[in-house]
């Protein structure tokens, strides 16, 4: 051996696969599968965990968007002490806008049966109409950039826009209305409402929405027939349009 020693070989280091036992086999293979399992499984649920922190940022970014609306309302509002104007940040539907005026004093927004505009409300719009003006969908995208872009990086398309939703009483039309429904009404009563807004404001076709629900959103359920029933509601809302198609425009 020429002087030098020869080590011993480690049992372990000379084993034969063929000698193992088929226990022995049959325990190495479960090793190995729980092994691959649990790492398929750690990459699953990173995977699933960055989706769901990505959903959640994305959400995060669409509320301060909101709050960010409900703030420039609120201030326009204060600064030039509108109090009729109630302004409400609804996170699942907008920024919610309300006219809180006396029909006992004004009569009903609405000339009867009629989607007209009573000439009373005219200043109050007109005031309404001067605060979209200055709260300007047009540049919205501009000012609220940081928070868009992690949407835009996804190629999401986005607009901001003024949704006005109409709403009747239960009573029924007469026979001899023009309307065809409640629904027909207040669609056309939103479109009233669009349209003085729309001249008075300067603002884009583009930035409305409008929508009928005849009697079927009664805001006092428990009596559909009341006139607080009958109503126009107004929302400022971000609209983001995922590259998926699917659309994000309130909070879920």
């Amino acid at each position: 051996m020429n002087g030098a020693r020869r080590r011993k070989k480690s049992p372990l280091l000379s084993l034969n696969f063929a000698q193992v036992s088929s226990d022995d086999k049959a325990n190495m293979w479960m090793v190995s599968y729980i092994a691959l399992f649990t790492s398929l499984l750690s990459f699953f649920l990173f995977f699933v965990l960055s989706i769901e922190m990505e959903g959640v940022e994305d959400r995060r970014n669409f509320q301060r968007i909101m709050h960010s609306l409900y703030q420039s309302v609120e201030y326009v509002k204060t600064r030039d002490d509108i109090r009729w104007l109630e302004v409400q940040n609804t996170l699942s539907r907008g920024v919610k806008i309300n006219m809180n005026l006396d029909e006992d004093l004004f009569g009903p927004m609405y000339l009867s049966s009629s989607d007209q505009l009573n000439p009373k409300y005219y200043p109050f719009l007109r005031q309404l109409a001067d605060v979209m003006r200055e709260i300007n969908l047009e540049d919205a995208q501009q000012r609220f950039k940081s928070l868009l872009t992690p949407f835009l990086r996804k190629g999401s398309k986005i607009s901001f826009h003024l949704r006005i939703e109409g709403h009747t009483d239960a009573y029924p039309l007469a026979e001899t209305s023009r309307y065809k429904s409640n629904v027909e009404l207040s669609a056309l009563r939103a479109y009233s409402m669009m349209r003085f807004l729309r001249i008075n404001s300067g603002m884009s076709d583009k930035h409305f929405a409008i929508a009928g629900y005849g009697e079927t959103r009664p805001l006092i359920k428990e009596d559909p027939l009341a006139r607080e029933n009958r109503r126009v509601e107004l929302y400022i809302q971000p609209q983001i349009v995922n590259a998926d198609g699917s659309v994000l425009s309130r909070m879920q």
